[in-house]
């Protein structure tokens, strides 16, 4: 038992001190150009968008671009970091950790 708690604090330990040194980029989303959302150049663009959610699976996730915000509802207009503005597509979104999940809802 005595080993399992040395263990543990010393995961917790290097935890506390991991995340005071880092910069946060473990958990920051990337676009498809390989850039973090919300660093950088890209500093006004927190958050991942996925325009299109179909297709294979790979294709999908390497086609995100960095946004200003999450589109609310359908047909919100998205500013990308790209300069392209579009339309939300399909369904509205909410941000979880700077990224746009869809709602499951078509607003």
């Amino acid at each position: 038992m005595l080993i399992f708690l040395t263990f543990l604090g010393s995961l917790v330990g290097c935890s506390i001190w991991g995340a005071s040194q880092g910069d946060g980029k473990i958990a920051a989303p990337y676009d498809k150009h390989g850039k973090f959302c919300g660093y950088d150049d890209r500093k006004e663009f927190p958050n991942l968008y996925w325009p299109t959610i179909s297709g294979v699976p790979k294709t999908v996730l390497n086609g995100g671009v960095c946004v200003k915000k999450c589109p609310a509802k359908k047909g919100d207009p998205v500013e990308s970091f790209d300069g392209e503005e579009t339309k939300s597509s399909g369904r509205g979104h909410f941000d979880v950790m700077n990224f746009c999940i869809p709602s499951g809802l078509n607003d």
